[in-house]
């Protein structure tokens, strides 16, 4: 008995998605807050002004430092990890990534113009650089996780009308095509046939009657 089924039926399972742990939400959440907390305490060590021990100084550029480099290895290993599930990566990292890098940036613009630190140094230029670079970066993630995401939502709804057919049910379907076929070359109907070999003649035929010979008949 030949048996056939549809793509996207009940009968056939999904792609498996693995559930996201709540380590994995815990980690996602942090990470952006991580990279906010690191890029509003970076900029308390720009300028050369010394208000404070040089020790200050630098422990301000490793606390801030620690904490940007956790966010983005926490963000990064979030991504290799949990690559499949493409919604919990733009929902719960990357559009939160974005939004944080965006604050950062704004904060570390707004302190150079405020404290006029121009000419900027090596600090502020790589700040400035770090927190508009991982912004696109975050943006970019998530409009290319988003664009798969569709394609392929689009991929399974154009192959859900395909049927998957067995050997008896393909060949039963030829004999119904030549079927088909042969019953299409089916004979004129009686109306097209009148129409295609009508002969119009007149209504009375002539009266004219050849001459006869001398026994009687007619030529």
């Amino acid at each position: 008995m030949s048996q056939y089924h549809e793509l996207g039926s009940p009968g056939q399972q999904p792609v498996s998605q693995r559930t996201v742990r709540g380590s994995g939400r815990f980690l996602a959440s942090i990470s952006p807050h991580l990279a906010l907390i690191g890029f509003l305490v970076i900029p308390l060590a720009f300028g050369d002004e010394e208000k404070s021990a040089p020790v200050s100084k630098t422990a301000t550029v490793v606390a801030a430092s620690v904490l940007i480099g956790v966010a983005y290895s926490l963000s990064l290993f979030l991504a290799l990890f949990h690559f499949d599930e493409r919604m919990f990566l733009i929902h719960s990292l990357l559009v939160p990534g974005l939004i944080s890098n965006t604050l950062a940036l704004f904060n570390v613009v707004l302190n150079i113009l405020c404290r006029n630190l121009m000419p900027m140094r090596l600090l502020e230029i790589l700040s400035l650089s770090f927190s508009a670079a991982f912004a696109f970066l975050y943006a970019l993630g998530a409009l290319w996780l988003y664009a798969r995401d569709v394609n392929e939502a689009i991929g399974a709804e154009s192959n859900r009308g395909t049927i998957l057919l067995t050997d008896e049910e393909m060949q039963r379907q030829q004999l119904q095509r030549l079927l088909d076929q042969n019953s299409s070359r089916r004979s004129l109907t009686p109306r097209v046939a009148q129409k295609t070999f009508r002969v119009n003649h007149p209504d009375r035929l002539s009266s004219f009657q050849p001459p006869r010979h001398e026994e009687g008949y007619y030529s």
